[in-house]
């Protein structure tokens, strides 16, 4: 025993340094992967697991995750690779996390030979509790397990997305374009308008929908887009080099309130502190999701990032 707290410990001095550098910088799917390392290795003291970096680490969850997808009767030619080892917030003090794992369905192109991808989904893996993983993998009988096709996730991304917006619904390829406006232009303005506070101690921001320059029809632009991202303050979209639109500005909620709706058999949406929160039903679980973790997912399907 005393020789594993000694390696836990060398393995965190190890890891740590680096850490700290790396969250200087935007996060990105190794620096989530190696800050679950450390969340691991401090498990070290219960299961008796330490990993010897990074790579090790998301090998096995890989492998696990590889094993489980051929359990459910999955053949032909697959790829899984391990998008984010540590999807939930930690401002929340919940014990359950979660994991994304990004699957492609692939072909053999007749002409290049290469490998082409035919479709795309991500399955979510939520674990509530210490013992979810050991020495051999995931243990698949101790976690919430869902599996993602693209309709399905951006069902449940705009339903909370509208949910935490002034909008009644949201449509992926067709949103009204809005700009931030001063009071009496958006009193005077006749056409989709709305009011919202987005700052704590804040007044009312006031926006109006664009109209073409041209024709004077109002203006609606697709969500649709690779520089699409979410944010604690809402969904943003960059057109061109220069131009970035608030496309889906979120409310101001206070630090204690919730806003939830039910969203189906396994889910609640809960929207909190600025980020999305899921209530796991059976579990009776809540896990606030990060951002990074909706814009991995969301890169994933509309970016050859991880091709």
């Amino acid at each position: 025993m005393k020789n594993k707290v000694i390696a836990l410990l060398l393995a965190m001095l190890i890891i740590m340094p680096k850490l700290e550098a790396q969250n200087k910088k935007p996060a990105d799917n190794n620096n989530s992967i190696a800050g679950a390392v450390v969340a691991v290795a401090g498990a070290a003291l219960i299961g008796g697991l330490v990993f010897n970096g990074v790579d090790q680490y998301q090998e096995l969850l890989e492998s696990s995750a590889t094993e489980h997808y051929l359990g459910m009767g999955n053949e032909g030619l697959f790829n899984i690779k391990l998008l984010l080892s540590e999807g939930a917030s930690t401002k929340k003090l919940s014990k359950t996390n979660v994991q994304v794992f990004g699957i492609t369905d692939r072909e053999i192109d007749e002409e290049t030979k290469k490998e082409s991808i035919k479709n795309r989904k991500i399955m979510t893996v939520f674990n509530t509790n210490d013992a979810w993983i050991n020495e051999y993998g995931i243990k698949w009988d101790q976690v919430d397990i869902k599996l993602w096709d693209e309709e399905e996730w951006f069902d449940l991304y705009l339903s909370y997305a509208s949910m935490a917006s002034p909008f009644e619904s949201l449509d992926l390829d067709s949103v009204p374009v809005m700009k931030k406006t001063k009071q009496q232009d958006y009193i005077d303005y006749n056409g989709f308008k709305y009011e919202l506070r987005t700052k704590k101690n804040g007044g009312l921001d006031y926006y109006i929908q664009t109209k073409d320059m041209i024709q004077g029809k109002p203006q609606s632009a697709s969500l649709k887009r690779k520089t699409h991202q979410i944010t604690n303050k809402g969904i943003i979209v960059t057109y061109g080099s220069e131009v970035t639109l608030d496309m889906v500005p979120f409310y101001y909620l206070d630090n204690d309130s919730y806003l939830v709706n039910d969203y189906n058999k396994d889910f609640k949406l809960v929207y909190n502190e600025n980020s999305l929160g899921l209530y796991l039903k059976e579990a009776e679980e809540l896990v606030q999701l990060k951002t990074s973790m909706l814009n991995v997912i969301t890169s994933f399907f509309w970016t050859e990032k991880y091709n």
